[in-house]
């Protein structure tokens, strides 16, 4: 399971098979939400197909939602985002002799493979908090408003990332058919966003002529009330009616065309649900 996000704050939410590559379901919505994550879940068990592992990121939605919809299902944490989340944190040269060392353990993650590989890998881990442990909890006094905040903020947040993940990083030692990343999802919202661009010429056509064609002609008449009534509030309240109105066509016409390009840019899917929040 994974999710990207398009312009006009459009969510896509995919979810696809590791083990016949083929996507299952996937959700347009405007955020990813446990609820919908859950129903999705249930909409794929009803169709017939058992969910035996989960691969997604660290999202509490998701994780919530799978603990709900599929209880029995093993989860394993995207390696991928891990490193490359850790890997912006503690960018590409760290200052540090603590970050030096936690940035070549986490560039050894994507290689661990077998059981001893993860309990050095982990014993290692653990060496790096034993010796940096006061280092990285060091506090300072901010001169502006007094409050105390972690002066190695980066390195304490890549810790403690990474030490909520452990359970679920490694299940595809044990499980080998379960994927260890998300790749497949993100290459494919690579190849989408790439078709996204090239019509988004037609995207800005279509949504002038939405906000300026039928868009005119419903408010037409309600406008037209407000001005007869002559009052400062009901002009106010026409023009707020009217940006709100423009954006929910604009974001109606850009989840029917990243849903066109998912069916045309080659993605397999049984079952497509859109949610548009007004």
């Amino acid at each position: 399971i994974d999710g990207t996000w398009f312009p006009n704050k459009v969510c896509l939410v995919v979810y696809r098979a590791g083990n016949v590559k083929a996507t299952l379901f996937y959700r347009l919505t405007d955020e990813e939400k446990w609820v919908e994550i859950e129903s999705d879940l249930q909409k794929i068990k009803q169709m017939g197909i058992r969910v035996a592992s989960v691969t997604s990121d660290g999202s509490e939605d998701i994780i919530k939602a799978v603990r709900i919809a599929c209880p029995r299902a093993v989860r394993q944490r995207c390696l991928a985002h891990i490193e490359r989340e850790c890997l912006v944190w503690l960018t590409q040269h760290p200052r540090t002799s603590a970050g030096i060392y936690l940035r070549r353990l986490v560039c050894q993650i994507s290689h661990i493979k077998t059981h001893n590989d993860r309990l050095y890998w982990i014993s290692e881990f653990h060496k790096w908090y034993e010796e940096y442990e006061e280092f990285i909890n060091q506090k300072a006094v901010s001169p502006v408003d007094n409050k105390k905040y972690y002066i190695h903020d980066s390195l304490r947040r890549t810790y403690i990332h990474i030490r909520n993940a452990i359970p679920d990083m490694f299940k595809f030692i044990d499980h080998p058919d379960i994927p260890k990343t998300s790749n497949a999802l993100e290459s494919f919202f690579g190849h989408l966003k790439d078709n996204l661009e090239y019509t988004g010429g037609y995207l800005l056509s279509i949504n002038k002529l939405l906000s300026n064609g039928i868009y005119i002609s419903i408010m037409r008449k309600r406008r037209k009330d407000n001005l007869v009534k002559g009052t400062a509030d009901g002009h106010k309240q026409s023009r707020l009616l009217q940006e709100k109105n423009e954006q929910l066509w604009k974001k109606t016409v850009h989840f029917l065309l990243v849903a066109t390009n998912c069916f045309y840019a080659g993605l397999p899917t049984i079952f497509c649900t859109i949610t548009l929040i007004h």
